[in-house]
């Protein structure tokens, strides 16, 4: 069974995260100025690894209560 490692705290890197038996993290995005974000380099990291990254979008707990409307700029912002 594959396992993946969900960090946002601290970068341990792709071959650290291998090494450890793990295929691959969750990473968030959305906010490349937050710390918890993913970056182009620790993506390309990830790919020269051959592991993977599921990406998640979160702002704020109560983003949600925004309804349709906020749904969509969450979406465009992630995308």
């Amino acid at each position: 069974m594959a396992q993946v490692l969900d960090y946002s705290a601290g970068f341990p890197g792709a071959q650290a995260i291998r090494s450890a038996g793990y295929s691959g993290a969750v990473r968030y995005i959305g906010f490349p100025d937050r710390r918890k974000c993913a970056t182009a380099g620790e993506l390309a990291d990830f790919t020269a690894n051959q592991i993977g990254m599921a990406l998640i979008y979160e702002n704020t707990l109560t983003e949600w209560r925004g309804g349709y409307g906020a749904g969509q700029s969450a979406g465009e912002r992630a995308r």
